[in-house]
């Protein structure tokens, strides 16, 4: 697994993070608060810190994201939100748990062809109370996950044109075989030829988690 953000200005609203959990699990986060700037990069600074303090004593990840959101309902003022993406996995059963509060949908991609882990609650800090109901995704042997920002997608050219969800599958599906660092290198690299030169106006976040072949 392995990540990468990529920030539009000194300060960045988008952040990604991997946490060790308890049973040899690993927590898999990347999020956005609306806005830039410092303020944004504070918001989500915090949010991170209280994935990192309250995810491994959670009791489950409904708990999680009722905690989240109350603190950013308090933190946050006017209509400025966040997306987060919060994934628990189990290598050992290639299980992952997940909430997704209102992020960009996720890919799985296998030899089968592509799924997306789409939100299963609203975004977090508009409302003092909101319910996620977390799923669960069993990932094959060899598949790919690859969590990514609106940044990514909302990507530009010089006739306006965005990257988009399709051309970010095409370019996963053709790469499926490298691994994740290679995988991550050639996603970026297609988005800044298409972009051609022209500077970003958003946080570039992805995460790429290749499951094991066996």
């Amino acid at each position: 697994v392995t990540g990468r953000c990529i920030p539009s200005r000194s300060a960045c609203g988008d952040f990604y993070d991997f946490l060790e959990l308890p049973g040899g699990k690993t927590g898999i986060a990347i999020g956005d608060v609306s806005g830039k700037g410092m303020a944004a990069t504070l918001l989500m600074a915090g949010v991170q810190g209280l994935l990192r303090t309250q995810a491994p004593t959670s009791a489950n990840l409904a708990q999680l994201v009722r905690k989240i959101n109350q603190h950013l309902y308090g933190s946050l003022s006017g209509a400025r939100f966040c997306t987060l993406f919060f994934g628990v996995y189990d290598e050992a059963r290639r299980h992952l748990q997940f909430f997704n509060a209102g992020y960009p949908p996720p890919l799985v991609v296998t030899a089968e062809g592509v799924r997306f882990l789409e939100a299963t609650g609203l975004p977090l800090g508009l409302f003092p109370e909101i319910a996620h109901r977390p799923q669960v995704e069993v990932l094959a042997p060899g598949s790919l996950l690859v969590l990514y920002s609106d940044g990514v997608t909302g990507a530009h050219n010089s006739r306006g044109e965005n990257f988009g969800v399709e051309r970010l599958v095409d370019a996963v599906t053709r790469a499926r075989g490298e691994d994740a660092d290679r995988l991550m290198a050639k996603i970026l690299a297609e988005v800044r030829d298409f972009e051609g030169g022209i500077p970003l106006e958003d946080d570039q976040t992805l995460i790429v988690l290749k499951t094991n072949e066996t």
